[in-house]
């Protein structure tokens, strides 16, 4: 009776698997990496960034988004008012996403480039013998940045560099820059000290005249894909320059934003009367 028992139960442990094919599971594809654009007041993501007037030297820049996301930059490099562009003379940059990452693809007059990126910010950023390095709050706010310069001759190398220090207020807002040109005369430095209006930055929009002081000079796409953290959060107002050599002659600047009432801004000027620069923003 109980050899009886077991033949029953072994065959019906045997007998009990599902007649349904057996289906190799898909595997598994990490999402790409998502950013968090500067426009996080609910604007419109900047598209197009144009100059025009009695600037020294500024980038003209061309962005287009696919899913919110950067995926091509096209720049001009403008100098002393002139805004004639060229297509001979354009950096392009387009954007591969990837789970930990993004490649960037150099075309034109661009220089190929290698990001690092560490918790959906910029932690390095690489190109020929040049390294900018980048630091941030606990909040997502860049904090600091240095730059390496590395030359190599004659079985010698030279390493110089330039840095910067942002300290932001209770706000949300970048209240001060410290910028040192050049870490070969660490004692000379210039000053951005910045007063805000009470509209706010809806669109994300970096301080003009600031791109050097933050580290990214001619590289401003990589703030408006995100990677380098928050955006100030009301438009600034003022900005004082201050260097270090001679502090009794500031420049001075205002601005003012068009339009200011909750809506996309589509233009900034500051300067003085005769010596104005526009700068126009498209969506």
């Amino acid at each position: 009776m109980m050899a009886a028992g077991m033949a029953l139960l072994m065959s019906a442990c045997s007998g009990g698997g599902s007649d349904e094919p057996y289906v190799e599971p898909e595997p598994y594809v990490p999402p790409v990496l998502k950013l968090n654009t500067p426009n996080y007041m609910g604007g419109s993501l900047v598209r197009q960034i144009r100059y025009m007037g009695a600037f020294d030297k500024v980038w003209r820049w061309a962005f287009t988004y696919q899913d919110k996301q950067l995926v091509e930059a096209v720049s001009w490099k403008l100098t002393d008012g002139l805004t004639t562009v060229s297509e001979a003379d354009a950096a392009q940059y387009s954007f591969t996403y990837e789970p930990e990452g993004i490649v960037v693809t150099s075309a034109g007059t661009a220089a190929p480039v290698l990001l690092n990126i560490k918790d959906k910010l910029l932690s390095s950023a690489r190109s020929g013998n040049t390294t900018y390095s980048y630091a941030y709050s606990n909040d997502g706010r860049l904090l600091s940045w240095e730059v390496i310069y590395q030359n190599t001759g004659f079985n010698a190398e030279t390493t110089k560099g330039a840095a910067g220090t942002l300290t932001w207020d209770s706000n949300g807002n970048i209240a001060e820059i410290v910028y040192t040109p050049s870490m070969d005369a660490p004692t000379k430095k210039y000053t951005y000290s910045f007063t805000y209006a009470d509209a706010f930055n809806m669109n994300g929009l970096l301080p003009e005249l600031s791109s050097l002081a933050m580290g990214c000079e001619g590289s401003e796409y990589l703030y408006y894909m995100g990677l380098m953290g928050k955006s100030t959060r009301n438009l600034p107002s003022h900005l004082t320059i201050t260097y270090s050599e001679t502090p009794e002659t500031p420049q001075a600047y205002s601005f003012h934003y068009f339009p200011v009432n909750g809506k996309d801004v589509t233009r900034c000027e500051y300067g003085e009367i005769g010596h104005v620069v526009t700068v126009e923003y498209n969506y």
